[in-house]
């Protein structure tokens, strides 16, 4: 007989307890999925932000590098520096944007070509490393060309020459000073 009441107090509390159990699992398993959820966001956000930077940094170097080309070979009429212009392509490729992969070369070729100008290039090749980076057109008038002046140009030949007379009588030059 007592176990008769313990029993029938038990059933009529079993649908409850069992309820109150699957509530409780449920809400762990939502908290864990939610977190892991969470995290994995924070991951890939940190990922993003860590590919952006990376991005940046090697398309300033690239636009510096260009500009170097610029300077040296289109306005100074010297020869384009390969080695340069070579490294300039293995950093595109491993980072640039298949559009501005596409639009090096033609900048490339045309500063190769004395009788072109470069700006409609230059614009390509810039606007798609702006859309690359910021998924935004660049406006054209933003593009701009700043070029050598005439004094800063007599000043750089001057200094070419100068240091071509001291190399050919003999004297060393270590590498900081050549360009």
């Amino acid at each position: 007989m007592p176990w008769e009441s313990l029993i029938t107090a038990i059933s009529s509390n079993i649908v409850a307890v069992i309820t109150a159990i699957i509530i409780a699992a449920g809400s762990i398993i939502g908290i864990i999925i939610t977190q892991y959820l969470r995290v994995k966001k924070e991951i890939e956000l940190r990922r993003e932000i860590e590919v952006f930077d990376r991005k940046q940094d090697l398309y300033r170097k690239i636009l510096d590098q260009i500009n170097q080309l610029m300077d040296y070979s289109y306005y100074l009429g010297r020869d384009m520096n390969w080695k340069i212009s070579r490294k300039i392509y293995d950093e595109l490729l491993l980072i640039g944007s298949e559009e501005v992969i596409e639009y090096f070369p033609e900048l490339h070729k045309e500063m190769s070509n004395k009788d072109s100008t470069i700006e409609e290039h230059l614009y390509n090749v810039r606007n798609a490393i702006r859309k690359d980076l910021y998924f935004k057109e660049l406006k054209r008038k933003f593009s701009r060309v700043t070029t050598l002046g005439n004094k800063s140009k007599r000043i750089l030949e001057k200094y070419e020459k100068d240091l071509k007379k001291l190399q050919d009588n003999g004297m060393k030059i270590s590498k900081s000073c050549q360009r």
